[in-house]
């Protein structure tokens, strides 16, 4: 999941025609720090938003599924594609890696039997990431 954020250019809303350089570049600054920060604001929300979908599909993967062979391989199948992204697969390494502990622990938990098998195939999906790409 890779999201773009794309801040449409301020359209004047006054006309100076006597002004200086200085409150020109002035007011640039300011637009430009305001952008920034906005970017940043909503960059930390795509991130949380990001964290709460893979909480979601693990949820999926979880006990309280026990017999939607839909939903579970959907989740499955969604969690490889994320972790084929290299910035959404840098999510399941923080906080010491508390997404793949808990992966590790669901596919592990003999009263999750129907969701190993899809649970299994994430864990491979992460390990075939951390291989190093062989040299030509």
């Amino acid at each position: 999941m890779q999201l773009n954020i794309a801040f449409p250019t301020p359209s004047a809303t006054h006309i100076t025609l006597e002004g200086s350089d200085e409150e020109e570049k002035a007011t640039n600054i300011s637009e430009d720090t305001t952008q920034t920060q906005e970017s940043q604001a909503m960059r930390g929300i795509l991130e949380r938003k990001k964290k709460d979908v893979i909480k979601s599909l693990l949820k999926t993967l979880s006990q309280t599924n026990f017999n939607d062979i839909e939903a579970s391989l959907n989740a499955s199948a969604v969690l490889n594609e994320l972790i084929e992204i290299e910035k959404t697969f840098e999510l399941f390494w923080l906080d010491n890696a508390a997404l793949i502990e808990h992966i590790i622990d669901l596919a592990i938990d003999p009263s999750n039997s129907f969701n190993q098998k899809y649970l299994l195939n994430v864990l491979i999906a992460i390990t075939k990431q951390l291989k190093p790409a062989p040299n030509p």
